[in-house]
């Protein structure tokens, strides 16, 4: 029988097909398969005689060139011209095929040449290239994505991978711009409602790692708050640039910081490790560095510190709005003779009361009388007045002639311009000292006893301190952190 079939495509239907083959309890890769339906005729028109026809299916990437991206040739039934078939049963359709507009089916016949002109693959086919969200077996996307979904998720990513290479999602920027987002997270849906981000882990909520490659000043992790508002912002609007909460633990951290370095040399204050480092400025009423708080409990400690050098070090003012407890004091400075190389410290003056202390020079006229004025707050401030008088340059006896009365006191010596140094004590009756009068011998809490403030100076062991299990506590939580951290560092 001689003649020349030609194909007329009645009918193109291509649509991408799953199989699901359940294997330890993960979805399997899914097979790439386009059903395919036609007729073949004779140039006259007429349906060809019925039998299996060697067909070879051809794409490429236009409609002339003969370089072609996937082939399949296969035997195929006809029946009153019409078959079906499905592409990529025996030779597999590669994902790639479809990732990009331009392709062309070529078809032929037994061994006739190629039927023309090629036929154009509609948008259906290209539906391979996303398959579903379960079977899909991953690609390329060229251009930008947007993901709406239901169940309150625009699109949710998971990983099974065990180790520390497992990633549910990566988000990675590859240009030059200073500010490039890996990830970026907005819900602006108007008035106070809406997290950019929300980050939940066993280990982690969230981690974050930076790799430097030049001089500058890096952060692994930055928060931000900045009211939005277009009026001035109301009293009571509070912006929080991080905020973080703890509950339900035995040892709860608000903020848990670790910083270190794994080489470095100290000089001229350089390596520097700071666990937190704060600062506030602008022209708010009140900039506070850190505000620390701690209430509610049987044991509040608004800010806990301990270092092997000095537990805290302050470059300003200092105020303490209570009772300012310590095993010793002193003032520090540098030494006047030798300010380079030497320091010069002195020890507070301490006493069982709350103690003020007054002085001076003064010297008795002709009569041998001389009367010293205190300050005006001088009796609203202090009682129980003690007095001590010394003479200077000369043998004489001195006396109190009068006690303090309407903040003066008169002073008497044997003999006239006699030169006295005085001292005038007194203790404080304020309302503040009268309410928060110091103890001078407390008993121990019952959780404190049997232990010290300073047990190896008494000649105990250092587990004999009374912040004994903080200590241990504090130490145990920053030397895993800090190994933790090494540890996911060193895998990344």
């Amino acid at each position: 029988m001689c003649f020349r079939p030609s194909l007329r495509i009645l009918t193109v239907l291509l649509a991408a097909t799953v199989f699901w083959v359940p294997q330890k309890q993960a979805f399997a890769q899914s097979d790439r398969v386009l059903n395919f339906q036609g007729s073949l005729t004779t140039p006259t028109g007429t349906p060809v005689t019925d039998g299996v026809y060697t067909l070879r299916f051809r794409i490429y990437s236009d409609p002339v060139n003969n370089t072609f991206l996937w082939e399949e040739t296969m035997p195929v039934a006809v029946a009153n011209g019409l078959f079906t078939t499905a592409l990529g049963e025996s030779t597999a359709l590669p994902e790639t095929v479809f990732n990009s507009l331009e392709r062309w089916l070529g078809i032929r016949v037994n061994l006739d040449p190629e039927l023309s002109p090629r036929r154009r693959l509609t948008i259906v086919p290209y539906s391979d290239r996303v398959m579903t969200v379960d079977g899909a077996t991953g690609g390329i996307i060229a251009g930008t994505l947007r993901v709406d979904g239901g169940d309150g998720h625009g699109g949710h990513f998971t990983s099974t991978e065990s180790d520390t290479t497992g990633k549910a999602l990566v988000g990675q920027y590859n240009g030059t711009n200073l500010y490039g987002k890996g990830v970026y997270g907005s819900a602006l849906m108007g008035g106070a409602a809406g997290m950019g981000g929300l980050f939940e882990g066993g280990l982690f909520g969230c981690y974050g790692i930076i790799r430097p490659t030049t001089e500058g000043s890096y952060m692994a992790v930055v928060g931000q708050g900045a009211y939005q508002g277009t009026l001035p912002a109301p009293l009571n609007t509070t912006v929080y640039g991080s905020y973080s909460f703890a509950q339900n633990g035995y040892y709860n951290y608000g903020l848990q910081s670790t910083a270190w370095a794994q080489s470095g040399t100290c000089g001229n204050g350089t390596y520097t490790n700071y666990g937190v480092y704060a600062h506030a400025t602008g022209a708010a009423c009140f900039n506070y560095g850190v505000f620390a708080a701690a209430n509610s409990g049987t044991n509040n400690i608004g800010i806990y510190a301990q270092g092997d050098y000095r537990a805290g070090d302050f470059q300003g003012n200092v105020y303490v709005g209570g009772t300012l407890s310590k095993s010793g004091g002193s003032f520090t400075i540098d030494h006047p003779l030798d300010p380079a190389n030497k320091y010069l410290q002195h020890s507070f003056v301490e006493s069982p009361d709350m103690m003020n202390i007054y002085n001076g020079n003064i010297t008795t006229d002709a009569r041998g009388f001389a009367e010293v004025q205190l300050p005006d707050y001088f009796e609203a401030l202090n009682r129980e007045f003690r007095y001590q008088l010394t003479v200077i340059g000369q043998f004489a006896q001195s006396i109190i002639a009068q006690e303090i009365t309407d903040r003066r006191f008169v002073i008497q010596t044997d003999k006239p311009n006699v030169k006295v140094s005085w001292q005038v004590t007194g203790i404080r009756h304020d309302v503040w000292a009268e309410n928060y009068r110091i103890e001078v011998e407390p008993l121990k809490p019952e959780r404190s006893r049997g232990r010290y403030l300073n047990p190896v100076e008494l000649g105990h062991p250092e587990n004999l301190a009374e912040n004994w299990e903080q200590r241990q506590q504090a130490e145990q939580n920053s030397q895993a952190a800090s190994a933790k951290v090494a540890e996911v560092s060193a895998k990344k």
